[in-house]
């Protein structure tokens, strides 16, 4: 996931190694948005953090 620590590192990973085949995960419950939170107003709380994570917990 682009907006967490081991980013970085998974993508030398995957460079070092173009067999893998590689998914993508959109993360809108942790961490950081990846873009300004200017452009995505309505998916950051006050901290600017995602605020999904409020009502996925919910459901679980």
């Amino acid at each position: 996931m682009a907006n967490m620590p081991g980013f970085k590192n998974a993508v030398e990973r995957i460079q070092a190694n173009p067999q893998l085949d590689v998914g993508l995960h959109f993360n809108l419950t942790c961490g950081k948005p990846v873009r300004s939170t200017d452009i995505v107003p309505s998916l950051v709380d006050e901290n600017k953090a995602h605020f999904l994570k409020t009502y996925a917990m919910q459901d679980m």
